[in-house]
């Protein structure tokens, strides 16, 4: 995938819950953005572009849980990428915290969150 990136991805070492109402799956993150997380694809998935499902990711040693709701943007051969429709306000605080820790520049993460608001439109 060549695109430009709108907002910066965090890598993050943790476990994604992947559900809908036809299964779920644990699958490693592989990294996590204010617009989204791309995991590692479970051998037994049945998910395709377009399927909506509800992802979670516990934060490491903590009870602080990221749940968003999503969309199949892409599958590739070893990864999903999953493109955030809906959070709760707990979740994008705590998405955005981590964000801030990780890009170290507080101006960046404004720029992304503008960005974000202005797909929203």
């Amino acid at each position: 995938m060549n695109e430009k990136r709108h907002f910066q991805r965090i890598e993050f070492d943790s476990t994604t819950h992947i559900a809908n109402d036809r299964g779920s799956w644990e699958a490693p993150l592989v990294d996590i953005c204010l617009k989204g997380m791309l995991t590692a694809k479970p051998a037994d998935f049945t998910g395709k572009v377009g399927d909506h499902f509800t992802v979670e990711m516990r934060l490491t040693s903590s009870d602080i849980l990221i749940s968003m709701n999503a969309r199949i943007a892409h599958i590739e051969e070893n990864s999903i990428g999953f493109e955030c429709e809906n959070m709760d306000i707990d979740s994008v605080t705590h998405l955005r915290r981590l964000v801030e820790l990780n890009l170290g520049d507080t101006n960046l993460l404004d720029r992304e969150l503008s960005e974000l608001v202005a797909l929203g439109k």
